[in-house]
């Protein structure tokens, strides 16, 4: 009997000795899972956080490319927190003042150009018109104003321009000179006509 038991004793520390180790064995099992997921969560935040990186930059290096100087932007708003927080034709003008008659800037993730320069100008918009014909519309603008000729795009603004231009013949603006010149000298009596008034209400003040 006492060898019996002496057996039974041994056998179920023998189990015993098994199921700690079956347990060791799960427990380790399941660490590496756990250790291999937050290895994969880690590498793909890397990689989506790099991408991100990459294509704001590779966005906002557009200027730089091209040798044009720019404000420096902010990642996704671009330099919309300056303009709206600012001055505008204040802003404007010393942005000018430090890089050029020609810079560029961003509206969001959108590059664009400030030209102030009147031979640039000129250049653009008289000489080689046809290839920029596209302005800047803001979606604050109604139906009639977006199908104005400065805001239309491409087809549309070509058709609406080949429609006006025999409008704007030498000869016929020279028919509405006269007209000009009296609205242009109706205006200028306006605005005498206002001063007039603002300084006899200062001088009662």
């Amino acid at each position: 009997r006492e060898r019996e038991r002496e057996r039974e004793r041994e056998s179920n520390i023998s189990s015993k000795m098994g199921s700690a180790h079956e347990g060791t064995i799960d427990s380790v099992g399941i660490s590496e899972d756990s250790a291999t997921i937050s290895y994969t969560k880690l590498i793909i935040s890397f990689i989506l956080i790099f991408s991100v990186y990459h294509y704001y930059t590779n966005i906002y290096c557009y200027f730089k490319r091209r040798g044009i100087r720019a404000p420096r932007p902010y990642p996704l708003v671009g330099n919309l927190v300056t303009v709206f927080f600012s001055d505008r034709m204040k802003l404007e003008r010393e942005w000018s003042q430090r890089y050029g008659k020609l810079y560029g800037n961003f509206y969001g993730t959108r590059p664009k150009i400030i030209v102030n320069d009147a031979e640039i100008l000129r250049q653009v918009c008289i000489k080689d018109f046809d290839s920029a014909p596209n302005h800047a519309a803001s979606e604050l603008l109604n139906h009639y104003q977006k199908n104005a000729l400065f805001f239309t795009q491409d087809d549309h603004w070509k058709r609406l321009r080949a429609l006006q231009s025999p409008t704007f013949t030498s000869g016929k603006i020279k028919r509405m000179f006269r007209l000009l010149d009296k609205c242009a000298d109706d205006l200028v009596l306006c605005f005498s006509e206002h001063l007039d008034n603002d300084k006899q209400q200062l001088e009662k003040a």
